[in-house]
């Protein structure tokens, strides 16, 4: 259900940016489509797979889902960061003071997480939010069963296994909790929806002159997304 969710095919519609970085080559977009049509992207599916080279226990399945989930190696924690660092972008460009990497070593002994991959402070009236990025499989195991027939249900769980892992931290802090959750065949959390929404209205309004982004600290920009700014 997830590739037929809005926006989850966007990138293949999307125009590609070579100077930026944003593009495919021929053979990274034919295994894409591949992967993505639920295809092996190596041959039949009927060929024994060999074992992922960093989890020996674990197949490397035709359709590729283990290793697009792997956590070991630098793949994940790459993927983790450029999604942070492109989003961490669009909050400058809105002009959102926001910083990377915070939480860690702040509030009690016995909360050591850090819980902001970006905090923006100034989101709203008066509050400081902690985003925390976080990607997910709707294949995974202890989902599979759900996505199956409901869209986004992966990212939903990952937004509550955020909200447990952190709430307590920013509310200790002070801050507002905001897992960005995203699937891997791209369906975004509706928390991250929400937030992205509120970072373009922001945006939007800094291109008119005569608001000034004036109403971004207005009641009535505090609204419909309840504990979003817009």
């Amino acid at each position: 259900m997830s590739v037929s969710s809005p926006h989850a095919a966007a990138w293949l519609t999307v125009t590609p940016s070579v100077s930026l970085g944003l593009h495919l080559d021929p053979n990274e977009l034919h295994t894409a489509i591949k992967w993505w049509l639920g295809l092996c992207p190596y041959g039949a599916t009927d060929v024994p797979t060999p074992l992922c080279a960093l989890c020996p226990e674990k197949a490397l399945d035709p359709l590729c889902h283990h290793s697009i989930t792997c956590k070991r190696g630098s793949d994940v924690t790459n993927r983790h960061n450029r999604l942070r660092n492109t989003i961490f972008s669009a909050c400058q460009r809105a002009s959102l003071p926001a910083r990377l990497e915070a939480g860690c070593g702040l509030g009690s002994s016995e909360l050591r997480t850090r819980p902001a991959d970006i905090l923006v402070t100034s989101w709203g009236v008066k509050d400081t939010a902690a985003f925390d990025i976080t990607v997910t499989s709707p294949v995974s195991p202890k989902i599979v069963s759900e996505a199956e027939f409901s869209a986004g249900v992966a990212a939903k769980a990952a937004e509550s296994r955020k909200h447990e892992q952190n709430d307590t931290k920013c509310s200790e802090l002070g801050w507002q909790c905001i897992p960005l959750a995203v699937e891997t065949y791209g369906v975004w959390g509706e928390e991250a929806c929400n937030a992205f929404s509120c970072i373009a209205m922001r945006k939007a309004i800094l291109k008119i002159p005569s608001l000034g982004g004036s109403i971004w600290q207005t009641e009535h920009c505090e609204s419909k997304h309840q504990g979003y700014p817009c």
